[in-house]
């Protein structure tokens, strides 16, 4: 290999190194199509998009499809974020940056070559593992990033797959979930994961409560967000039923609006329950009896103060404002890593190193993604991914 060529090839490395410094590069984060079903993992990666286009970062909604249908229950500032789908073909350099949620195993595979950092977002115990086939870890796709939403996932995650750059931020509540200002109405509002388990439980309290079959239980889904913090504020009561949550913002929602929370406890408890933060429950058949207290006692407007009082301190941590703080704050530490990485490259004057164009995605006759060079050989960039920092910082 002549210097000539090698000189080219550092040269590359130093414009995506000068590409990091000046944010002239993409994050690209990607988002299943959810047909217009309200979930609170798509919104987060809508609110991750969101903060950093704020901070001056290029990120974008990566979809599948030409075609997405963008979420129309978001709030309208988020609607206009702008999407790259990979049926049109996608270009990522080495500046660049992949996000793909812990379900999508199958999308870390196909772009483990891909010369751009790749980072998981990790926002569910249950979706990771049922993501990864036993004895395969994220490391094998080349990852070694992640961001996660809560200090117990994060410890589960660097527990579970050993030394991973894992870096947490604290989701944030919009400032719209407030209390009504009019009076509560006898309305309970409930999230379920399983629709089964809170039509068992309306049967049972009905059954056994009869004399409280003024009350109306309404299911929160479906509602754009705006709509479902409204509802929210006027609910007496809310009722959430998700074992398998590994954080749940609905019981924060709750505690916004001033809505007393009756909520069966998931198999990982998340943060937010403590002592008289809301009504937890071990026994779904058990809610139905603490429906009927909650209910007597709004109806004698004995509801305790410290319930409240607890509410309010609990969901006051969960800002938007501190949240979007957090995740630029990881975005940065991301990119000055890289930076550092690169750094270290053309300092060690590494001859092997590879960066032969940029990959570009391309869906082929199947509909799998497809790792090409500029020229239409497979790039596996393999160099790139080896020189990686080796002790990279975690928060």
């Amino acid at each position: 290999m002549s210097n000539e060529t090698n000189l080219s090839k550092f040269e590359k490395i130093k414009l995506a190194k000068e590409n990091l410094e000046t944010k002239n590069f993409k994050i690209l984060i990607f988002s299943p199509d959810t047909n217009q079903v309200a979930t609170s993992t798509v919104y987060q990666l809508y609110f991750n998009v969101k903060a950093l286009r704020n901070a001056g970062y290029n990120a974008y909604i990566l979809s599948e499809k030409k075609d997405y249908a963008k979420p129309e229950w978001i709030e309208d500032e988020m609607k206009d974020i702008p999407h790259i789908s990979i049926e049109e073909g996608l270009s990522a350099g080495p500046e660049d940056f992949l996000v793909i949620p812990e379900i999508f195993t199958n999308l870390m595979d196909q772009w483990k070559d891909f010369p751009c950092e790749k980072i998981v977002i990790c926002q569910s115990y249950d979706y990771m593992l049922d993501g990864l086939l036993p004895g395969i870890s994220w490391s094998m796709f080349n990852i070694k990033n992640v961001i996660t939403i809560s200090d117990d996932l994060k410890n589960f995650i660097k527990e579970t797959f050993g030394d991973f750059n894992v870096k947490k931020y604290k989701i944030g509540i919009p400032e719209y979930f407030v209390k009504s200002s009019k009076p509560k109405i006898p309305l309970i509002g409930f999230i379920s994961r399983n629709p089964h388990d809170i039509q068992k439980l309306v049967k049972v309290f009905y059954a056994k409560y009869p004399h409280f079959r003024f009350l109306t239980f309404e299911d929160m889904r479906g509602k754009t967000r705006p709509d479902f913090a409204k509802t929210l504020g006027e609910c007496f009561l809310s009722v959430w039923i998700d074992r398998i949550a590994s954080f749940g913002t609905f019981p924060v929602e709750s505690m916004k609006c001033g809505t007393l929370v009756i909520g069966l406890i998931p198999d990982k408890k998340p943060e937010y329950i403590v002592e008289n933060s809301g009504i937890w429950a071990y026994d779904i058949y058990q809610m139905a009896d603490f429906i009927a207290q909650a209910t007597s006692a709004w109806i004698e407007d004995n509801v305790g103060e410290v319930f409240y009082s607890t509410m309010k301190e609990v969901s006051s941590q969960y800002t938007q404002t501190e949240s979007e703080k957090e995740i630029v704050k990881i975005y940065d530490e991301f990119v000055s890593e890289r930076i550092k990485m690169f750094e270290n490259v053309v300092s060690q004057q590494v001859n092997s190193f590879v960066v032969e164009g940029e990959a570009v995605m391309v869906v082929n006759n199947e509909g799998d993604a497809d790792n090409v060079t500029e020229s239409g050989d497979v790039g596996p960039f393999e160099e790139l991914s080896n020189h990686r920092d080796t002790n990279p910082s975690a928060e």
